[in-house]
């Protein structure tokens, strides 16, 4: 059904055949969209090794089989890639000398992505996307026996959302998201309630979207019997710090986004108000002394629920109860976001 259906649905008034050639590589550009169904991603690296040409190889692979299997379905997919993004941390040692390093504030990846739709309300969108969630394809990848070996996928967590490789002016451009309203109404500590202009992203939850290559039947197996951390958690996980952190005096909001949830600090009219800098030097990571080797090491801070009883915390889906010791990590390289309009973003110059 699938395939008889999809070429209907795919994008765009008198749509042509969707080209479909294998070993092709369809690339994402600026002009497609403005949204499109965010398939899933494939990470560039894998739990116990780095980014490497074999690993960059299995990831570019699978994503353009996808690609591929969701043309010949006739919906235009298309892949782009993020790269390892660097931070840097600075510090001083025991002795008081300067310290500058540099640490990986994001893993790389290829995401793959398909069709090109006006709104979010658009019919042909809503359709094909619960088209792509019940599509199971198989990918063929090098097992570490050297052999090829085919794996099912799950595309259940597929969702629609804005062109990634758009500029900041062209996403301020598009009309509200009507579900980002909806999910940020009636939420305590909600950011939509910040007066200010800016506020200052210092954790960031998200949902379970990812592949690694070396994990794709955990994977499969996870989203099929909703595992580990969903974008629901991600959201209770957000309530719950923003709460917490509230209880213990910090000015603390709670934002969640399509494929993420994240907390904030402060309220800004100004991105050089003083107290900005004062507060990522709080939450940022920083050099400690691993006391086992005597070394200097990067460490993320954290937020610990204190106390010998236990907290009731109130959120969205109602109240929580989070015992003493529960702790989270927050972002390594805390992040300035500001007001568009109804809604919030990241400030690509900062």
């Amino acid at each position: 059904m699938l395939g008889l259906l999809a070429p209907l649905l795919s994008a765009g008034p008198a749509q042509a055949k969707i080209d479909c050639e294998k070993g092709r590589v369809y690339k994402l550009s600026p002009k497609c969209g403005p949204w499109m169904i965010m398939v899933t991603s494939v990470a560039l690296t894998t739990a116990d090794k780095d980014h490497t040409p074999e690993s960059d190889k299995t990831a570019s692979d699978v994503a353009n089989q996808l690609v591929y299997q969701l043309r010949h379905k006739g919906i235009p997919a298309y892949v782009y890639r993020v790269d390892d993004q660097l931070g840097n941390s600075t510090g001083v040692d025991r002795f008081g000398r300067g310290l500058k390093r540099t640490y990986k504030a994001q893993h790389g990846m290829i995401g793959i992505v398909a069709g090109n739709y006006p709104s979010l309300e658009d019919k042909a969108a809503q359709q094909t996307l619960k088209l792509v969630k019940q599509f199971e394809p198989k990918v063929t990848i090098i097992g570490r026996d050297k052999k090829p070996m085919g794996v099912s996928m799950s595309l259940a967590k597929a969702f629609l959302a804005r062109n990634p490789l758009m500029s900041p002016e062209e996403q301020s451009k598009i009309v509200r998201d009507p579900l980002l309203v909806k999910i940020n109404t009636g939420v305590a500590n909600s950011l939509v309630g910040n007066a200010g202009k800016y506020s200052l992203r210092v954790a960031s939850f998200y949902g379970n979207s990812q592949i690694k290559p070396a994990a794709f039947k955990d994977f499969d197996l996870s989203q099929k019997i909703n595992k580990n951390i969903s974008l629901e958690n991600a959201a209770l996980e957000s309530q719950q710090l923003c709460a917490v952190m509230r209880n213990q005096g910090y000015e603390a909001y709670v934002y969640h986004e399509r494929f993420r949830s994240i907390v904030t600090v402060g309220s800004f009219n100004s991105k050089n108000d003083p107290q900005i800098a004062r507060l990522k030097e709080m939450y940022q990571v920083k050099y400690k002394r691993n006391e086992k080797t005597g070394q200097d090491v990067l460490v993320a801070e954290a937020i610990k629920v204190h106390g010998k009883q236990d907290s009731k915390i109130p959120t969205k889906f109602g109240s929580e109860y989070i015992r003493p010791g529960e702790a989270w990590t927050m972002d390594p390289d805390p992040k300035l976001i500001e007001r568009v309009g109804n809604s919030w973003r990241e400030k690509s110059d900062d």
